[in-house]
């Protein structure tokens, strides 16, 4: 069973502040391993009533001396100024994308963008810069050449807008008729959800109407 080497649990005591700083690191697998230890050995502090906050490194240094060394004690002050607790960070953990950007755009409007042929493409920029006006393009060319789209969004209005650009039948037309059924079955079709577990819902989703393109239109847009 988990438990604290007695050297920290020296320390871990209630109501005591402890500060938790691991190397910095840029390998996926490596940060994924550390996040993990990070996150056994704050929760078991916790289970002693101490507080846990998290001192994240910006590299390039990768350990505590390394960084002193270059930046200076005054520098290393202001990590612990900023370090957050672990619960706050465990949520901001599952928020992050890990995966890196393969594009970067600094305009006022993404324009057509390079979408892969395949897997998962997400898009994150502020309103108003045509992500809506970008994916209206790949469905479209989806649509053309007989692949199924599903447009889910978070608001109605928005995803009656998308559906009648690209001339998709959204959720209430597509039950109107067996003929709006039919053509639903072969199109696809828009509707609005919030608030479920989005992984299980599309996994069901493919297996209904075997989608070959799935489109979550602005489910970010909150954060």
């Amino acid at each position: 069973m988990p438990h604290l080497i007695e050297e920290i649990e020296l320390f871990a005591t209630e109501g005591r502040t402890i500060y938790v700083c691991f190397d910095h690191d840029t390998k996926r697998k490596t940060i994924k391993n550390v996040d993990r230890e990070i996150g056994k050995l704050s929760e078991l502090l916790l289970q002693e009533k101490a507080e846990c906050r998290i001192i994240n490194l910006p590299g390039p240094e990768k350990g505590v001396d390394d960084f002193l060394v270059a930046h200076g004690e005054e520098e290393f002050d202001e990590l612990v100024s900023n370090a957050i607790g672990y619960r706050w960070w465990q949520h901001q953990k599952a928020w992050k994308l890990t995966y890196p950007r393969s594009l970067v755009l600094n305009s006022r409007y993404l324009g057509d963008l390079p979408y892969p042929q395949s897997g998962i493409c997400g898009i994150k920029s502020p309103k108003g810069t045509g992500k809506t006006k970008s994916l209206e393009r790949l469905i479209k060319e989806a649509m053309d050449i007989g692949r199924k789209v599903l447009v889910i969004t978070h608001r109605i209005e928005l995803g009656r807008a998308i559906c009648q650009a690209i001339g998709l039948n959204w959720i209430d037309e597509a039950k109107r008729s067996k003929a709006e059924r039919i053509i639903s079955q072969y199109f696809g079709f828009g509707f609005f959800c919030w608030g479920f577990h989005i992984d299980l819902l599309f996994h069901r989703i493919c297996e209904t109407v075997r989608l070959s393109l799935l489109l979550p239109i602005q489910m970010l847009d909150h954060i």
